[in-house]
């Protein structure tokens, strides 16, 4: 088939076709194709085409006609785009002779089909229209999303006519120029920062015609279509000190696609803020608040509000600043510092808060004000007025003895001091007072401290504190000269019947008392000496007896005599006091029957007891050739063990639950325990139950236990 390589229309590109049949060799079938339009907004190209049939290489011509009302479907036609139908002809025939140029052909619009002969006749395959200049087909295709595009333009016609001439077919690959698919580049600048807003300018790299703005998560604002590429707005109804996220975009006009910028963080302006304060000492007269601001705006005016747990101390107005860091210093009045100590009675530094309230022009605060913690100090120089005291006596026992309350005994005066009510700084009070001698410290919450007796003798340091409510304290020191004293005491006695056993009885002790020495007077002396005895099984005493005739040398005394008698036939205790002007020495002693060696009486005769209930009545064991007379010796505990027991003689147990074999028992029954001794050490034992059910003997031998035998009884 012949292929067609100049356009009929200039400018339009060419797809051949394929002829079938004879006539393929002169006749041929092509489209002409252009974009004649493109869209960027919408991302599409319109592709205009024409569809030729004509004899292009027969100089001779090849001469063919055929109408619509053949019974064949000759001439119809489909084109299609990537497979989609976009032009379909129906059988309308077609006709060819000479070759056609450009500038010199006919076509069906002028002439008919069957009137082609001797023509260079052009026929129109894209005829659905009805003149020739609008004989084409048009098809809008959308592009990718980067802007290109490649389709594949296809045909069929039939063309059928005996052997001559039968079916076309053609298709080619056209490329589309692209389109602009690319965002603008866009970039947000802010600036001019207020307590209630900021302005946003945004930049594009390409035309834009329409400009948003979005803050945090929210929509996108319109507010501009001017063309260009820059574009600002001012936002004024912000909340202050707020941070929020700014985006802008622009749509770019040729192709309305956005360009988007990336987040901005834009702080709007608060109050002013409180970056530090310093310590206040509130009890110097030069006490300052001291402070560091950062201010926004220098038209800002501001407060300042020192408060403690909730409660407003001070407040400072008309405070300003230029733009920036600023540092500043306020000098406390009397007043002002009075207020800071009054609310800390109890404190010697105290966390206070700081607030700074920023006002506007039009006195608006901006934003809840800036906080900061601080502290208020007072120093140990408001400590209380504290002057002197007094210690007196107050023991009805000494004060009679010494004769003055201003004098101290050791261990027996008891201590009172009498302070000068002191005087506390401003803001608290006298908590208490506190006195210390030695390692003893008593306190009072009044000015007089009972504090008792003390310990040290000679010359002593007191002191005593008055203390407020923060802590402080002041101290008054004064020596005090307390007098030694220790209780007068019996160092040595002796009480005993004459001879062991007589009636009369002889005493005899020694012993010390101080000196109570008050400006070169003796103040003490041996006041009394006394005793009183009661027999050893009575609970009461009988009356006291002063006792005559002790001899006192300097601080010393003792006595030796037989002041009474008491019946041999009875144990006594017998009492004996000795007393000074403050204190007294108490011993008990005592004093056993009289006990004769060998008492006769009628009928009897006692040894070692003056009381003998038997012919013959001994107290105490009786040996026989240097070992014990086998007798009764005791009765058995719940807790003896058997093989402890090797003094010669009997012994009793009365109990059977006594009578355990863990204890060495032969069995666990009652019963009586024989126990005889041998001059070697060798022991032998005989147990004997109470219910004669068992007889039983053992020997120690050489220390050894051997295990018990049982003897039968019958």
């Amino acid at each position: 088939m012949a292929n067609q390589t100049t356009p009929i229309h200039s400018g339009y590109s060419i797809i051949n076709a394929t002829f079938t049949g004879q006539g393929g060799s002169s006749l041929a079938c092509w489209m002409e194709y252009k974009v004649v339009s493109q869209s960027a907004v919408n991302n599409t190209s319109t592709i205009r085409y024409y569809i030729y049939i004509a004899n292009i290489a027969n100089s001779s011509g090849y001469h063919t006609w055929c109408n619509n009302y053949d019974t064949a479907n000759r001439g119809s036609m489909t084109v299609k785009c990537d497979g989609t139908t976009i032009y379909t002809r129906t059988k309308r025939g077609y006709a060819t002779d000479l070759i056609p140029t450009a500038s010199n052909y006919t076509t069906q619009y002028q002439t008919a089909f069957g009137s082609a002969e001797g023509t260079r006749f052009l026929t129109v395959m894209t005829d659905n229209a009805d003149t020739e200049a609008a004989g084409y087909g048009e098809y809008t295709i959308t592009h990718g999303t980067d802007g290109t595009k490649t389709v594949t333009l296809s045909w069929e016609a039939n063309c059928s006519y005996t052997s001559s001439l039968g079916t076309v077919t053609g298709s080619g690959a056209v490329v589309l120029p692209a389109i602009d698919r690319a965002a603008p580049t866009v970039t947000l600048q802010t600036s001019n920062v207020t307590a209630s807003g900021f302005s946003l300018t945004v930049l594009s790299s390409a035309i834009a015609d329409r400009w948003e703005y979005k803050l945090n998560s929210g929509s996108w604002t319109q507010f501009s279509t001017t063309e260009g590429q820059s574009a600002s707005v001012t936002l004024n109804t912000l909340s202050t000190n707020t941070t929020y996220s700014a985006q802008v975009r622009a749509r770019k006009k040729s192709n309305h696609i956005y360009g988007t910028s990336s987040s901005t963080s834009v702080t709007t302006l608060g109050g002013s803020v409180l970056t530090s304060v310093s310590a206040i000492q509130a009890n110097s007269s030069s006490a300052k608040v001291q402070f560091n601001m950062t201010v926004y705006d220098s038209t800002y005016t501001h407060t300042l509000v020192i408060s403690k747990s909730g409660t407003d101390l001070l407040t400072f107005t008309g405070i300003t600043g230029l733009n920036g860091a600023n540092t500043r210093s306020i000098l406390l009045t009397t007043a002002q510092r009075n207020v800071l100590m009054a609310a800390m009675p109890t404190e010697a530094q105290a966390t206070v808060t700081y607030t700074l309230h920023t006002y506007n022009s039009s006195n608006e605060e901006i934003g809840s004000g800036s906080t900061a913690t601080g502290t208020v100090v007072i120093t140990a120089a408001s400590a209380p007025t504290f002057t002197s005291f007094t210690v007196r006596d107050y023991s009805s026992s000494t004060v009679p003895v010494t004769g003055s309350s201003a004098v101290l005994i050791q261990n027996q005066s008891s201590a009172r001091i009498s302070c000068s009510a002191a005087t506390a700084s401003s803001g608290t009070s006298i908590s208490k007072y506190r006195a210390t001698i030695g390692e003893k410290t008593v306190e009072s919450s009044t000015t007089t401290i009972n504090f008792g007796t003390i310990g040290d003798s000679g010359e002593v340091s007191i002191v005593v504190e008055a203390i407020d409510g923060r802590g402080f304290s002041t101290a008054v020191t004064q020596t005090l000269n307390i007098i030694p004293y220790q209780s007068v005491s019996i160092e040595s006695w002796s009480v005993s019947r004459q001879n062991n056993v007589e009636a009369t009885i002889n005493m005899s002790f020694a012993g010390q008392f101080s000196s109570i020495m008050v400006n070169g007077v003796e103040k003490n002396s041996l006041v009394s000496v006394s005793y009183r005895y009661k027999v050893s099984t009575s609970a009461t005493y009988g009356s006291s007896t002063a006792l005559t005739g002790t001899t006192v040398t300097g601080t010393s005394f003792e006595y030796s005599g037989s002041p009474l008698t008491l019946s041999a036939s009875n144990a006594y205790h017998i009492e004996l006091t000795v007393s000074d002007a403050l204190t007294s020495s108490v011993v008990v002693v005592y004093v056993n029957k009289g006990r004769p060696l060998v008492a006769f009486r009628s009928e009897r005769v006692g040894i070692n007891t003056n009381d003998p209930q038997a012919a013959l009545d001994v107290d105490g064991d009786i040996h026989m050739n240097g070992y014990p007379v086998f007798g009764f010796r005791a009765t058995l505990d719940d807790a003896t063990d058997l093989n402890n027991v090797d003094s010669q003689g009997v012994y009793a147990q009365p109990q059977s639950g006594y009578a355990s074999t863990s204890l060495n028992y032969p069995a666990a029954k009652a019963g009586i325990l024989e126990v005889v001794t041998e001059p070697s050490g060798h022991v032998l034992q005989r147990y004997t139950t109470y219910d004669l059910s068992g007889f039983y003997i053992r020997y120690r031998f050489l220390g050894s236990w051997r295990a018990w035998k049982t003897i039968t009884m019958t």
